[in-house]
């Protein structure tokens, strides 16, 4: 079973780091008893789906904003009908590339988004925010709480 474990984000807007640092933090808990990969990914969601081919589940972290509740972990679920827009100002929406993905019928991973509740991501800084910071330690703990049980869910976990 082949698992990546996914950080979106730019390192340069303050909090729109927090994927990839939170995705780095997991990775560390969990690459030697999974055997997963890191993915640190600034770029496009097209070529970011892309290389998710070859996986068979995708653990992707983003940020958006929701200032009443830093730090928090959430689970964004597909079947809502509506995911909401990420903080991150990429070139084409999440949604938008898989919506292309799953028309064109080409094979992604089992998908699983978690966005975390930041302050600010949209002011150039290659630092997040002090608030953010100081809940870095509980937002990997609950990342790593929520990815065990999804795999444990997925039956890939004893």
């Amino acid at each position: 079973m082949k698992i990546a474990i996914v950080g979106i984000g730019n390192p340069l807007l303050t909090d729109d780091a927090i994927g990839l640092i939170a995705a780095e933090g997991l990775y560390e808990l969990n690459r030697y008893t999974f055997g997963c990969l890191l993915i640190k990914h600034s770029d496009d969601m097209l070529s970011l789906l892309n290389e998710l081919t070859e996986f068979d589940v995708a653990f992707i972290i983003d940020s958006f904003r929701k200032e009443e509740s830093i730090g928090e972990v959430y689970e964004i679920k597909f079947e809502d009908g509506k995911l909401p827009r990420f903080v991150s100002p990429h070139t084409l929406s999440f949604t938008n590339s898989l919506s292309l993905f799953e028309a064109s019928k080409i094979k992604l991973p089992k998908i699983i988004l978690c966005g975390i509740s930041v302050k600010d991501a949209i002011t150039f800084g290659d630092k997040i925010t002090v608030e953010v910071e100081q809940k870095l330690p509980e937002i990997i703990d609950s990342l790593n709480k929520f990815f065990n049980a999804k795999l444990k869910q997925l039956e890939l976990l004893n």
